[in-house]
């Protein structure tokens, strides 16, 4: 199931304070026999709702600020992976270019023949098999890449960014590492080996788990929204033509 962002404590605190505001100024009109329920002093009363407003705007003011940062978090992420030589390289050759049909043919290559098809490839962007890869400069760039992603799958599970932002500005890279064979084949031996190292003792969570679960829950945002994202290729297709 897509994960929920969380409710922001802004808007919450908001509309508690609009609910108190309410329930006060209608408390403070009622009368039973022939009294008000709240009475207060005029200035104290006079003092109330001249506050409330300013913890109206204060809270208003927290609120922007949340949205300004998020919005700045996904814009320099997103930057990053296009104006960083390592992650865009890494991207393009070991993850973009290498489609299943590629992957397919390297595992069952013999070794002249992928010796062959390595021809063009410089070291760290050669074609690999994740059987036999340990050790090697694409396996850096690969962890480096998936990493990257794994921060965002961090923060996504723990609501600081809701999934219709990351399909939104990440969508196409999302799409790419959730129908990779090579990649998913990668994601799928990280578990066992966690579990047989040292590390795994001390209880921390392994190696790309928040990249995985932001995969799953990323193709099944798209299927929910199938619709949606359709009408909205076929509008830019049509040069935003409906």
């Amino acid at each position: 199931m897509t994960r929920k962002v969380r409710s922001n404590p802004a808007v919450d605190a908001l509309l508690v304070l609009v609910a108190v505001w309410v329930v006060l100024g209608f408390a403070m009109n009622i009368s039973f026999r022939g009294k008000r329920l709240l009475q207060f002093d005029e200035k104290v009363q006079v003092g109330v709702f001249a506050t409330v407003p300013l913890l109206l705007l204060t809270v208003l003011q927290l609120r922007t600020a949340v949205h300004v940062q998020k919005a700045g978090f996904i814009r320099d992420y997103v930057s990053k992976l296009h104006i960083d030589r390592e992650l865009s390289e890494a991207y393009h050759y070991l993850v973009y270019t290498y489609n299943n049909k590629l992957y397919d043919r390297v595992v069952d290559a013999t070794p002249e023949e992928l010796a062959k098809m390595q021809e063009s490839r410089a070291d760290g962007c050669r074609l690999y098999n994740v059987d036999n890869f340990q050790g090697s400069q694409e396996e850096r760039r690969l962890d480096a890449l998936l990493g990257y992603f794994d921060l965002i799958g961090y923060h996504y599970l723990n609501g600081v960014i809701g999934m219709s932002d990351i399909a939104g500005v990440l969508g196409y890279q999302l799409a790419a590492l959730a129908t990779r064979k090579v990649v998913r084949n990668y994601l799928n031996t990280v578990p066992p080996y966690w579990e047989e190292t040292s590390f795994s003792k001390a209880g921390g969570v392994g190696p790309f788990r928040y990249l995985t679960v932001l995969l799953d829950d990323f193709l099944e945002y798209n299927k929910k929204n199938r619709e949606t994202i359709q009408s909205l290729n076929r509008r830019e297709l049509l040069g935003g033509v409906k």
